[in-house]
């Protein structure tokens, strides 16, 4: 408790009083702030305006005893320019999350994102795959989960059963894969067709490896096509057929000048083949634009190379 100045005269207490410094008027902040000294004209931290107070910190100086323990949840926050006020634990404000999903939710697709709003202010985290991996999203929109994932193969084999049409998908779980065709499973005397997905500019690099799995006896054949759904894709590319008694056949589509958009398998052709082993790579080059390269086998004898074809 501190001592009552009652009965004492101002030249023996004046030394205790505080005062502005230069014992004037206290003023509006605009035309300053007075620093408050005592009597004996020695300076505190403390300045004093009409509309405005200002604490003097250098040196860590400003020290709050005995706080209490409450459950308010506002803090005091110093700006950079050391003005005070008051926010919101960011735990007592409302967080606000909601998912985003890729077009296709790979690393050659539109990537996914979270998107965070935490009191009014906002921010989105977009997750990006890159070579050889996938970012995919789960869960809700409300509640989203992202996986990431290696983008390039996988250890459980894709097998493409042709007794129906196909459509592959440009996402993580069929691009950028080996897929097994199962060419002997196919029923259709018409054979069955392969849909590859649009090449769009999004998808460039986008690519399907396709291996045959188990060659056809039959006449059944399997066609894989670029533009199923009527668009402008192309096939440019090179196409070898091998066979054990003469020299390999080569078909070769220029990309200037294509007007290819299909690819043939049938294993009792001798121009085509589809044995066991054989592997085409599809992968879009450019918007509207697919690369193709094959490597082929027959049992018969190769008279020539005839796999790209438009249909």
């Amino acid at each position: 408790m501190g001592t009552n100045l009652s009965g004492n005269r101002i030249k023996d207490s004046y030394q205790g009083l505080l005062k502005t410094t230069d014992n004037t008027v206290l003023t509006a902040a605009t035309s300053g702030y007075h620093v408050i000294s005592d009597g004996a004209g020695n300076d505190t931290r403390l300045s004093l305006a009409t509309d405005g107070t200002k604490i003097n910190a250098t040196g860590n100086s400003f020290t709050v005893e005995n706080l209490s323990t409450t459950s308010e949840t506002t803090a005091l926050v110093v700006s950079s320019s050391g003005v005070v006020s008051k926010r919101l634990f960011p735990s007592a404000q409302s967080l606000t999350v909601s998912g985003a999903n890729g077009s296709s939710g790979s690393d050659f697709d539109t990537d996914p994102s979270v998107s965070l709003s935490v009191g009014g202010s906002s921010g989105t985290i977009t997750f990006t795959g890159g070579d050889g991996v996938n970012v995919t999203r789960g869960g809700t929109t409300s509640s989203p989960t992202f996986t990431i994932s290696r983008g390039s193969e996988s250890t459980t084999n894709t097998v493409l059963s042709a007794d129906a049409d196909i459509s592959v998908s440009a996402n993580n779980a069929q691009a950028n894969k080996t897929l097994f065709l199962d060419m002997a499973s196919i029923t259709n005397t018409q054979g069955r067709t392969i849909n590859l997905p649009n090449a769009t500019a999004a998808l460039i690099g986008c690519t399907f490896r396709f291996v045959v799995f188990r060659p056809s006896s039959k006449v059944h054949h399997i066609n894989i096509k670029a533009n199923s759904v009527s668009t402008a894709d192309k096939i440019f590319g090179k196409a070898i057929v091998r066979s054990n008694n003469v020299n390999p056949f080569i078909q070769v589509v220029d990309e200037s000048t294509t007007n290819v958009n299909t690819i043939v398998l049938r294993s009792t052709d001798t121009d085509t083949g589809g044995q066991a082993g054989d592997e085409i790579t599809c992968r879009v080059f450019a918007e509207n634009m697919w690369m193709v390269t094959a490597d082929l086998t027959t049992t018969g004898t190769a008279a020539s190379a005839v796999v790209f074809t438009n249909t």
